[in-house]
């Protein structure tokens, strides 16, 4: 299963675009790395392309013992894996606590994406 490590999570709309990182990857802050804004499903299809990269996506959130970033509500109702990827999250700590409060709602996430298991 596809993962993605958390670095930071936060509520924000539904936005994306189906690029590559040559067009989908920009400079953020002071940061060294570059960030890639990208659609969960171009994560999912070109995933070998963001591999080790910092992503921002947006999908439904789903807290359990393997928390889950789903496509869509849809989706995550019928337990489609295919449509979705895997969050790690550093346990136990303030992020879990944050994103246990997230579930089951519409979240961007912020974190480095890890083609493999």
């Amino acid at each position: 299963m596809k993962r993605l490590v958390i670095l930071l999570l936060a509520m924000l709309p539904l936005t994306a675009a189906a690029l590559g990182p040559d067009k989908a990857c920009f400079h953020r802050g002071s940061d060294a790395e570059n960030t890639c804004a990208v659609s969960l499903s171009t994560l999912i299809a070109r995933g070998e392309e963001f591999d080790g990269k910092i992503v921002a996506v947006t999908g439904f959130y789903a807290y359990s013992e393997r928390p889950m970033l789903f496509a869509s509500r849809d989706a995550f109702l019928v337990s489609d894996a295919a449509d979705a990827v895997g969050i790690q999250v550093p346990k136990p700590g303030p992020l879990a606590q944050v994103l246990s409060s997230a579930d089951h709602q519409y979240v961007r996430i912020l974190g480095r994406y890890h083609a493999t298991d």
